[in-house]
């Protein structure tokens, strides 16, 4: 039985209504739940069979007999809104609380009598807060769920059965929205507020939070000062992990005993210089995104938190010792490596992610019902592909990008990549469109023959690895400048590509507006290994967006080609025949002024956040000098809002308007490309045949423990026979491995066993 079922029945043996979640995600599985959280319930057969299906479902529970004071600290600081409230309201009872795997916290209360409303980011006292009330009809969800970024949720103090869930003091009632009032204006308080113990244990005024930190406190005070010119940030390195890893506190808690230690420093860091704060920030980013397959978060501070009285200096002396071993391999993967790639990969993109509301989701539902094999990977690409050849020189956003994008799909033999293809050209001929439609290239000559004749042209193309093996290795004569011309039209799409000159056709003129849609499939394992370092570096990576899904879903009764809703071909019809621009008379259809996507305040706010945001990580690659992850992050923006436009063309082809829930998607959507990009192109693009054969042995390790274990040392045989090269190169190849730290070699004695383990395990 594994956790996720154990604990579901766990919680419904103690009271409480569950529902499965989509893995590393909060919504609702609804080909097992259709009607989400209501469909919750606490019937062990049926839970079982829930989790049969989906073993590694998160776990969510109906708030129908319980409230949740749900605290967030990722968006903003819930912290100081909890520390406000119980200075006005007084302190909450002792109540079981988890930590999310973003650092916010939920507190379990029994549900009141009052008819409360769930409501998110409640206003107190005329102060809008980072608090979210869940109670009735909605839902959290709770340990051992993970999120997004592969952090679980985890208990502070463990919950017991409904009924012995405390009483929310009546002070707190009146203060939260209720139906019927318009504010949260709580009732005048008479007399002092009475001080109970809190359970709100992380935060403030806790024992529990005060003893972690207080402990971090003392373990960092045996810590050695970050000397300039003797490995300085190593050190602040392994001080971040041990604040932010190792005893798990979130920023807030963490920042004023890194700043008490930068004091110590010699010389310490100057946080008002704007480079140095920079690069002081980036270590306790690092660390707060950090994930290891050996520990999990916070594992430090649950020894200390089984003491009452603070940690005796011999067991801080032996907790440093043995953190400091540990911490070894953590700072080899952050510091040697770029630091989103790490041996774990990031977590698969949800399904429901590879979706959005109107045409692009119909052609997916189709393509869904009618492929004899469906992979949601490429049918979503497949789809958005065609979305954005109907947009094509139409519509552009408020800084005048266009909706040319380079789609790859990525999924292995006999899984249906060419079905979506089918949709495409099947939609192309329905519209006239057929002669837009080119299904292979080899030289940048045809693209630009192609589009300046057409100008808007959609390529589909199998085994688009080749492609870029034979830019890499330059077996042929016309890929010389495949590349700088992907490159080129990809960039030119809202100016002119200048076409090049040939004898007899001078005075070619130039393409207005080329607008070139890719959408090509391969196999995951060839396509990263067609990448070099100079072809990760030089633009063209990080303008393709790479989905890869493992869903292989066979149809047994898949419809007909000719069943596709009229509704598609409508659809599709009205972008051909529609010219949504500013430019009119007879040079619309030849140098249009495409019609602006406007977007709302909300979603402004958004993007402009996530701008922010790709901006800081560009400059943190830069700082590191990953000119690939520079690349990619560089890009990140511009990617996300062709996105958000493509989103709003599907909702409503007549008047798009980018929404808050189409930025966020978008956004959410890129940040999970751009992390398993660089994951998958640091563990197979090579920069010659010998890093190869360092990143293939590598890979051969992570596979081992996976199946194997964290710590499972593969015997040097098994190595050399799933390696498959000569034993020099072989040995080489561990010898430059072990000399990187990246590979250990270790002889363990076994307890009665007759010989040792001998083997090779990852740092």
């Amino acid at each position: 039985m594994n956790q996720y079922l154990t604990a579901a029945l766990g919680y419904a043996a103690l009271g409480y209504e569950v529902f499965p979640c989509v893995p590393h995600g909060k919504k609702p599985i609804t080909r097992l739940v259709p009607n989400g959280c209501n469909n919750a319930t606490s019937n062990a057969d049926i839970i079982t069979s829930w989790w049969s299906s989906q073993p590694d479902a998160n776990i969510g529970i109906k708030c129908s007999n319980m409230l949740v004071i749900d605290v967030d600290v990722k968006d903003g600081n819930g912290c100081d809104d909890m520390k406000m409230l119980i200075e006005r309201l007084g302190e909450l009872p002792s109540s079981p609380f988890a930590i999310t795997g973003s650092g916010g916290y939920h507190l379990f209360f029994k549900r009141p009598n009052a008819p409360l409303l769930g409501s998110k980011k409640i206003t107190v006292f005329g102060r809008k807060t980072e608090i979210d009330i869940q109670v009735g009809n909605q839902y959290i969800v709770a340990p051992p769920s993970v999120n997004g970024s592969g952090i679980a949720y985890r208990f502070g103090l463990p919950l017991g059965s409904v009924e012995t869930l405390p009483e929310l003091p009546q002070a707190w009632i009146d203060a939260f929205p209720q139906k019927g009032k318009q504010e949260c204006v709580p009732r005048t308080i008479d007399g002092a507020p009475v001080q109970q113990p809190t359970s709100f244990a992380n935060i403030y005024n806790a024992e529990a939070a005060h003893s972690v930190v207080e402990h971090c406190r003392q373990y960092l005070s045996c810590m050695e000062p970050a000397v300039q010119g003797s490995n300085g940030h190593r050190q602040l390195l392994r001080v971040c992990n041990a604040i932010f890893f190792g005893f798990g506190l979130d920023k807030v808690q963490g920042w004023p005993l890194l700043e008490e230690f930068n004091a110590r420093c010699e010389p310490p860091w100057d946080l008002s210089d704007q480079a140095e704060f920079n690069e002081f920030n980036r270590k306790a980013e690092q660390a707060l995104r950090y994930q290891s397959s050996k520990h999990e978060r916070g594992y430090l501070a649950e020894k200390g938190l089984q003491h009452a009285e603070p940690i005796s200096d011999s067991e801080l002396s032996e907790l440093l010792e043995n953190h400091q071993k540990q911490l070894q391999g953590t700072i080899n993967v952050i510091e040697d490596i770029p630091k989103q790639a790490s041996l774990n990969a990031p977590p698969t993109i949800p399904v429901e992610m590879l979706y959005c509301p109107g045409f692009v989701g119909e052609l997916i539902d189709f393509c869904r019902e009618s492929a004899p094999v469906y992979t949601s990977g490429a049918a979503f690409c497949g789809a958005l592909a065609m979305q954005s050849f109907l947009c094509g020189r139409k519509v552009r956003s408020i800084t005048d990008l266009r909706t040319n994008l380079y789609l790859v799909a990525l999924a292995g033999s006999s899984s249906g990549k060419d079905h979506p293809r089918k949709l495409n050209t099947k939609i192309l001929h329905a519209i006239n469109q057929l002669d837009n439609l080119g299904d292979k290239f080899v030289s940048g000559e045809g693209i630009q023959d192609m589009l300046a004749s057409r100008m808007n042209v959609l390529f589909q193309s199998d085994e688009f690895d080749s492609i870029f093996r034979n830019i890499a290795l330059g077996k042929e004569v016309y890929t010389n400048n495949l590349m700088a011309t992907l490159l080129t039209m990809y960039t030119s799409s809202n100016s002119f590509y200048p076409v090049r000159k040939r004898s007899g056709n001078v005075d070619l003129p130039a393409i207005d507006q080329p607008h070139l849609t890719i959408f090509g499939t391969a196999p995951p394992d060839s396509y990263y290994q067609s990448f070099n370092g100079q072809m990760l570096q030089g633009g063209l990576f990080a303008r393709l967006m790479i989905f890869d899904s493992s869903d292989r879903v066979r149809n047994k009764r898949p419809k007909a080609l000719t069943e596709m809703p009229q509704r598609l071909i409508d659809t599709a019809k009205w972008w051909c025949k529609c010219h949504p621009v500013m430019q009119q008379g007879n040079m619309a259809a030849f140098s249009p002024v495409p019609q602006v996507i406007d977007q709302t305040d909300e979603a402004t706010h958004v993007l402009d956040e996530w701008l922010d945001y790709t901006d800081y990580e560009w400059r943190s690659a830069k700082a590191d000098g990953d000119e690939s992850t520079c690349s990619v992050w560089g890009r990140a923006n511009e990617n996300a809002i062709k996105l958000a436009m493509l989103y709003a063309a599907s909702e409503n082809a007549q008047y798009p308007m980018i929404s808050e829930s189409g930025a966020k998607w978008a956004i959410s959507l890129v940040d999970a490309l751009v992390r398993r990009q660089l994951y998958f192109a640091d563990t197979y693009a090579a920069k010659n045949q010998f890093d190869a054969y360092c990143k293939e042995a590598l890979r051969i390790l992570a596979k081992w423990h996976e199946k194997k274990g964290a710590m499972e040392l593969i015997p040097k045989w098994v190595f050399k026979r799933k390696f498959r090269i000569d034993p020099r190169t072989f040995e080489e190849t561990l010898k430059e491995l072990e000399a990187q730290k990246k590979i250990i070699f270790e002889v363990r004695q076994k307890e009665g066993a007759c010989k040792p383990n001998i083997g090779y395990r990852l740092t």
